[in-house]
């Protein structure tokens, strides 16, 4: 039952939270209406606002006295609680030019997925006024049409493919947007489902949303059935611009991987 910490970071101006510079001289009109008020104007960003009465509320879950008991007399006798849960190591790293590779060396017994976004310099005016954090940047993103139209251009498609040890995923490198979708579902286990979905659209998708997911288990969303890395198999995430142009600055990668607490009597131990 440790504490719990809150905390809050005061800046000099609203802006500041989740737009990176100042465009309010720019105005683009394909603009998406909840776009526009970002750029038009300044006066267009309320900056009268105040926070008071902080309130965090939460539900507490209380267990039956006699089941508690029973969980003390399990532990009294030596024996050990199992539980499973699922955790996510983060990492960021520079990237320069038009092929790179990234590689991560991560001791995990069971890896169910990796997750893979970009940074970089953004020009599509719907993202253009966001912090880094806010976008995942595809290099088809510089695309801009006539006319407020923001076409598919496979002379600005990233490729790429992940390695671990002597195993390649996919098989065969990802060449196409639509390829890297396909993949992205099938790792989020809503390929094909009726009933669940991404708030993506393909626009958003090749522009500022894009993120790649490759699911690792040898059962799709299985428990427990990922890749074994503690060999000290190497993770490296191979990436290439089709085009030389305006390539990403910086990759972010997310192993996502099961792991077991073991709760004893003298303490807790962590398998990874």
């Amino acid at each position: 039952m440790g504490g719990l910490t809150l905390e809050f970071e005061l800046v000099n101006a609203s802006k500041e939270c989740v737009i990176s510079e100042p465009y309010s001289s720019l105005v683009y009109p394909q603009l998406k209406p909840t776009c526009a008020p970002m750029l038009l104007g300044a006066n267009m960003i309320s900056t009268e606002w105040d926070i008071s009465e902080v309130m965090v509320k939460v539900d507490i879950i209380t267990i039956d006295v006699n089941l508690n008991n029973e969980y003390v007399k399990y532990l009294l006798e030596g024996k050990a609680l199992a539980i499973n849960y699922n955790t996510y190591v983060s990492q960021i790293q520079n990237v320069y030019g038009q092929e790179n590779s990234v590689n991560i060396t991560r001791s995990l017994s069971r890896l169910k997925s990796i997750f893979v976004s970009h940074v970089g310099e953004m020009f599509n005016p719907e993202s253009i006024v966001h912090k880094e954090f806010n976008t995942f940047y595809h290099p088809m993103s510089q695309t801009v049409k006539h006319d407020g139209m923001d076409l598919y251009d496979a002379d600005r498609e990233l490729q790429w493919q992940i390695q671990i040890g002597s195993k390649m995923f996919p098989a065969m490198s990802c060449r196409s947007t639509s390829e890297s979708w396909y993949q992205l579902q099938k790792c989020l286990g809503i390929l094909n489902s009726s009933f669940h979905s991404i708030d993506i659209d393909s626009k958003e998708y090749r522009h500022y949303k894009y993120v790649i997911g490759m699911d690792l288990d040898k059962s799709l969303q299985s428990g427990f059935t990922g890749l074994n890395t503690k060999a000290g198999d190497l993770i490296s995430i191979k990436t290439k611009c089709v085009s030389a142009d305006k390539c990403p600055t910086k990759m972010h990668v997310i192993l996502h991987t099961d792991l077991i607490l073991y709760i004893r009597d003298g303490g807790c131990e962590v398998f990874e």
